[in-house]
């Protein structure tokens, strides 16, 4: 188990798929590699990583966070997913980070999960807010994760999730993609009682793939609360 605490990104632990993966041509991944080679650190995060969240009112996310999850709220019920609760940030290491709102829905089907992330940063160009969609099931035999996502930047941890890319922000691919998933492998989905099993369930599989990221030395404590 990862003692909790203050971790901080190793680009030396970072591998040559994730490198390329992230960069996406050649230039970038030889800047990539570059940052590897160095040690390059990068930012830092709490862990456990559920430690940093927390279940809200939705008048709890800002006016700009509601606008832009509107849409995917209102999508959710529509696609069976009724069951839902907000988040928000509650423990923040990265200073660029401005807001973390999400929404996370269940299924009827107590199978399929969803979560609609918020995220609104600064950098150099400025302000930045992104929407992300990823669709989840838990494997009924073992923990491990199955997520459907829309982007790139994740790192690997193969023993314990493998993630299908999806369209980006599109509830109804990354569900229709569920719905495919379970058509081809009727048993191998775990079905919670209800949103918050599966939550509870979900944090201890992230624990483990947070567990491989430290390991490898992806990330590394560096102490401090």
């Amino acid at each position: 188990m990862i003692a909790p605490g203050l971790y901080q990104l190793s680009f030396r632990g970072l591998t040559l798929r994730e490198a390329w993966r992230f960069g996406g041509n050649p230039a970038r991944f030889a800047m990539a590699m570059v940052l590897k080679l160095r040690g390059v650190m990068g930012p830092k995060v709490w862990l456990p990583a559920h430690e940093c969240e927390a279940e809200c009112p939705v008048s709890e996310h800002s006016d700009r966070a509601r606008a832009a999850l509107r849409r995917f709220a209102e999508a959710l019920p529509r696609l069976g997913y009724a069951e839902s609760v907000c988040i928000r940030q509650v423990r923040n290491c990265d200073p660029s980070l401005r807001e973390a709102a999400a929404i996370v829905a269940l299924n009827a089907d107590r199978q399929r999960c969803m979560q609609v992330a918020y995220l609104r940063s600064t950098g150099r160009r400025g302000e930045k807010e992104v929407v992300s969609v990823t669709g989840a099931l838990l494997d009924s035999t073992e923990l491990r994760l199955f997520e459907f996502v829309g982007h790139n930047n994740y790192f690997d941890a193969p023993d314990v999730a493998q993630r299908i890319r999806v369209r980006p922000r599109d509830i109804a691919a990354a569900d229709a993609a569920m719905v495919r998933f379970l058509e081809r492998n009727p048993h191998r989905a775990w079905a919670a009682a209800d949103l918050q099993a599966f939550r509870r369930r979900a944090a201890e599989a992230d624990d483990l793939i947070w567990e491989s990221h430290v390991n490898r030395g992806l990330y590394v404590p560096v102490g401090g609360r």
